[in-house]
């Protein structure tokens, strides 16, 4: 279901000019799923000066309490609201974004999870780092990491073999060409999506934005990693202590551990990776078992979710087959 609520959006006034024409052509585009108070908290920080200076504002949520909803339409907001019947996961949030993204007089889409920061500095450098470029599919930004002492992740260079569990970067990416990086505060361009180029829904939660990246490289669009946009993320990751090095893990709920090594495995399978491909799963899942061996709790339920996620990866099954418990019921961003 849609809600479209009709309201006339004002001149963007002094506080915005001269970068109006920049976020003019961008949509932002925000998922949501059990973050009800966070995304009317982001909402009410977009429309603080009564207006967007987007060209459009949506918010894509899967089994609506309708809190999100009732607050636009108390407040007037100018925002196109979308409901799923059904739990959309990441991947098809993502794709539900840029499907309606894509029908905005827009050029760009901002992706954003409900419970993220919002800058309008940070979207307009990575606006400006596309400007003049051709073929550039998806900017993303220098993302330090709120829960890990403010550590920099790297966005991957190449596709296999793609980046650790462990994150350890003290210093800022250089800006740079790369393959792929969180959908999470990333500007993606439109014309893609009204090609009909979008993510592969059916895996449902997780490595869904590396499979678009690669999608979006096979078909000839450059991504860049932008050093002028910084993104403080959320990401849950604790300290650990490694061969007497600190290093900061994933600490994700234990029903994630499956369709992190499941989803690898199919990308793995569609993108014909070979042999460097399952080596590459066979090593992420020896370094998820030795993390929650040595790290984690709930070892059992990873480690088990860990070897159906694989098995079934093998098997090529997808979507929706482990959603999370009562005691996990949001698990991160959707």
């Amino acid at each position: 279901m849609i809600v479209a609520l009709e309201v006339q959006i004002r001149e963007p006034s002094d506080i915005l000019s001269p970068n109006a024409d920049l976020l003019k052509r961008v949509v932002l585009a925000i998922s949501a799923f059990r973050s009800d108070t966070e995304v009317v908290r982001l909402l009410e920080q977009v429309f603080a000066h009564g207006l967007s200076p987007f060209a459009g504002v949506l918010v894509v949520d899967s089994l609506t309490s309708g809190a999100i909803e009732r607050a636009i339409d108390t407040n007037g907001w100018p925002v196109t609201f979308h409901n799923s019947q059904v739990n959309l996961g990441a991947a098809g949030n993502l794709r539900k974004r840029m499907e309606l993204a894509a029908r905005f007089d827009a050029d760009w889409c901002y992706a954003l999870n409900g419970d993220s920061e919002f800058k309008l500095e940070t979207i307009l450098a990575l606006v400006r780092c596309g400007a003049g470029k051709r073929r550039v599919g998806a900017i993303f930004p220098a993302r330090a990491n709120s829960s890990a002492d403010q550590r920099w992740s790297r966005a991957g260079t190449s596709f296999l073999p793609f980046r650790s569990p462990l994150t350890n970067e003290a210093t800022p990416p250089a800006e740079r060409e790369v393959a792929w990086a969180s959908s999470n505060g990333a500007l993606y361009h439109l014309e893609p999506a009204r090609n009909g180029l979008f993510v592969w829904t059916d895996l449902w939660h997780a490595w869904e934005d590396m499979a678009y990246s690669w999608l979006l490289s096979v078909h000839g669009w450059k991504q860049i990693a932008c050093s002028e946009a910084v993104f403080v993320d959320g990401y849950e990751r604790r300290a650990v202590r490694l061969f007497g090095r600190r290093f900061h893990i994933h600490d994700k709920p234990p029903w994630l551990s499956y369709y992190s090594i499941r989803n690898l495995a199919i990308f793995v399978h569609r993108t014909k990776a070979g042999l460097a491909g399952w080596a590459l799963v066979g090593s992420r899942l020896f370094q998820e078992s030795a993390l929650t061996i040595m790290y984690r709790d709930n070892k059992l339920a990873r480690l088990t979710y860990l070897a159906r996620g694989l098995v079934d990866g093998l098997r090529k099954r997808t979507g929706m087959t482990v959603s999370p418990t009562p005691t996990n019921p949001k698990g991160g961003a959707w």
